[in-house]
């Protein structure tokens, strides 16, 4: 009988931080960290404690995970520095197969549910600046000036604009429901743990291409 590939799904941009077990049929366990404040908050960002509960929940050791995929950003800069760290330290040199993810590709996703058609996606990084992507290009603004500009579905992670009045859909912690959807559709590559890079939003551009995503 073929072993179930067990894949460690974890998501550390959203305002609580998440992790899932995902096999052959899908979502096997999930457990979600405390909310603490929003996307920017530090509170209940530890990955550790979480894939702990996580393990102990579904009777596995972390020698039996054989991939793990984890949002990089862009996003909230503690963020994504908790989650690259946590991989690296729970899986450096493992021949696990690690998956970055990126925050756009998985909002992307979120629009592709929510049957929107294309849109734009926008990110908050800091509490006044967002990098919006829309058709391929990603620009950085600062407060709420692209919420202004926009009349077609929009997917958010972060706090909407109060003055914005178009059609959106918030991927705050619903961006992990589209993990396989985008490793398949998107090839990604994996990789190993001592390789994984953050992504930055100064370093949008240069990442945006090397992982395919510019369209």
């Amino acid at each position: 009988m073929r072993r179930e590939r067990l894949l460690l799904a974890i998501d550390t941009v959203s305002p609580a931080t998440e992790v899932r077990l995902l096999g052959n049929g899908g979502i096997r366990e999930r457990v979600v960290g405390e909310e603490g404040g929003g996307v920017f908050s530090r509170r209940g960002k530890d990955v550790a404690p979480l894939v702990a509960d996580l393990l102990r929940r579904s009777g596995l050791e972390l020698t039996e995970i054989a991939g793990v995929a984890v949002t990089i950003g862009p996003g909230s800069y503690t963020g994504i520095r908790v989650g690259v760290a946590a991989v690296q330290g729970l899986f450096f040199g493992t021949d696990v197969s690690v998956y970055p993810l990126s925050t756009f590709a998985l909002l992307e996703e979120v629009l592709e549910r929510e049957k929107a058609g294309e849109g734009t996606v926008a990110v908050q990084t800091r509490r006044n600046e967002w990098a919006v992507r829309k058709e391929g290009q990603v620009k950085i603004i600062e407060g709420g000036e692209w919420s202004r500009e926009l009349r077609e579905p929009v997917a958010v992670l972060g706090t909407v604009p109060e003055h914005f009045s178009g059609r959106w859909f918030s991927g705050n912690n619903r961006l992990l429901d589209g993990v396989g959807r985008v490793i398949e559709s998107r090839a990604l590559l994996p990789s190993k743990a001592a390789e994984l890079e953050p992504w930055y939003v100064g370093d949008c551009y240069a990442i945006s291409r090397r992982l395919g995503e510019e369209r």
